[in-house]
């Protein structure tokens, strides 16, 4: 069963949905067992950054299918344009806050494991700021979602379009594990 929750003091004008227990605690038990057997092929596009190929993405959709489908009025996406498994590795510098490309509709974080550290959160005063990519909150409010297992932080991407990302940097001797989806438009 999916819970929607909007946290606490949020604005309901942002457009972060959070959603419990995305998968069945037995089939998300599986999943991440499935993951731990699994020689699954990593990219590095980024630094601190590895991502499952496009070789596991239809195993990803279809573990997904059904919750995609319960988001799809929130996002109004058309169909998926990328799922892939994140793992964010230590780092001095944060996943940068951005604007999601105007042709995403959304994009969904998909926890494997409890990260109360680090977070998701979305600006909510820097629509005005005419950067794409800001390095941190900086001056700007915002919202702090947390990364919870099983939960799932939809951003969808509407006019006008907010800054989003993590919090903080990854801490030594912690990876950080998820699901990212793109949804197109």
């Amino acid at each position: 069963m999916l819970i929607i929750k909007q946290p606490q003091g949020t604005s309901m004008s942002l457009p972060v949905k959070v959603y419990d227990n995305v998968l069945d605690t037995q089939i998300m038990k599986n999943l991440k067992e499935e993951i731990a057997q699994s020689n699954l092929n990593f990219i590095q596009e980024y630094p601190n950054r590895l991502f499952t190929t496009t070789e596991h993405t239809a195993w990803l959709i279809n573990t997904f299918q059904s919750f995609l489908d319960q988001v799809q009025p929130f996002t109004e996406h058309t169909y998926v344009q990328q799922a892939f498994i994140g793992i964010e590795l230590p780092s001095e510098n944060s996943f940068s806050i951005h604007r999601s490309h105007p042709a995403i509709a959304g994009v969904i974080h998909i926890s494997l494991e409890d990260h109360p550290m680090n977070g998701m959160v979305c600006l909510t005063d820097s629509l005005d700021d005419p950067e794409d990519y800001l390095w941190g909150a900086g001056r700007y409010n915002k919202q702090r979602y947390e990364f919870k297992e099983n939960t799932a932080i939809v951003v969808k991407n509407s006019e006008p379009r907010h800054h989003w990302g993590f919090d903080l940097a990854i801490d030594p001797n912690i990876v950080k594990r998820g699901i990212w989806i793109y949804l197109g438009k």
